[in-house]
């Protein structure tokens, strides 16, 4: 419905620099019958794992198969976990699971598969490469970054009329001026500013409620593509 914007604009950036999480969503995480830290987990990492496994070259079967995986090891595996700020972060444990479950799927993969042996190697090669770690790591973060936006703007859309989203839509994502917002809406320009604040809170507030995910630190503000809709 919304058109993309090819970077983060400034007033978005704004909405997701909110800092390191608090460690609540992993302890809750460590109760596996806390079904409610589960299903927020899986409804934003589903999408950031699915999307980097098909960045690095694995078709939407095998994504998908790729997820179950992840979420399974993330499953088992977060009891281990510590929180502490001297060791690994859980953002790189995450992103170390993603990158062992693509490299797996892909040496399992049968000859027939794929357009060939030779993009499979490539992408082993790539994924193995303790030098393209930093590369994989941001790939990573601009996948969460993107889905944490979907994931608060799907639950806030219902709180808003149509005109107002669109207000913030076109004006905070699509970077169009208040000026053409206001006159394509029919509505003044302090109405827009009003209903583009109003949203910029509602999501702010909601992005906190997820903990900002631990994909995230206070100084890594990396641009990335938006979402092309909530």
């Amino acid at each position: 419905m919304y058109s993309a914007a090819p970077q983060y604009p400034p007033a978005v950036e704004l909405i997701l620099s909110v800092p390191e999480t608090r460690p609540s969503i992993l302890i809750r995480l460590r109760d596996h019958r806390d079904r409610d830290a589960w299903r927020q987990f899986v409804q934003v990492y589903r999408g950031v794992i699915r999307r980097v496994a098909i960045r690095y070259g694995l078709q939407e079967a095998d994504a998908s198969d790729v997820v179950q995986d992840v979420l399974i090891r993330v499953s088992k595996g977060i009891d281990g976990f510590e929180q502490d700020p001297q060791q690994a972060k859980f953002r790189t444990w995450l992103g170390q699971v993603i990158r062992s479950a693509i490299v797996d799927h892909h040496r399992r993969r049968p000859r027939k598969q794929g357009s060939g042996l030779t993009e499979v190697h490539d992408q082993l090669a790539q994924l193995a490469d303790a030098e393209d770690q930093a590369s994989f790591d941001q790939v990573v973060r601009r996948a969460s970054r993107d889905e944490i936006f979907r994931w608060a703007a799907r639950r806030i859309r219902g709180e808003f009329a149509e005109s107002s989203w669109s207000a913030f839509w076109k004006t905070s994502v699509e970077q169009q001026s208040v000026e053409s917002v206001a006159e394509q809406l029919g509505r003044s320009v302090g109405a827009i500013y009003t209903s583009r604040s109003r949203i910029m809170r509602r999501l702010r507030e909601e992005v906190c409620l997820f903990d900002q995910d631990p994909m995230f630190d206070q100084q890594e503000h990396s641009t990335g593509g938006m979402p092309d809709e909530a």
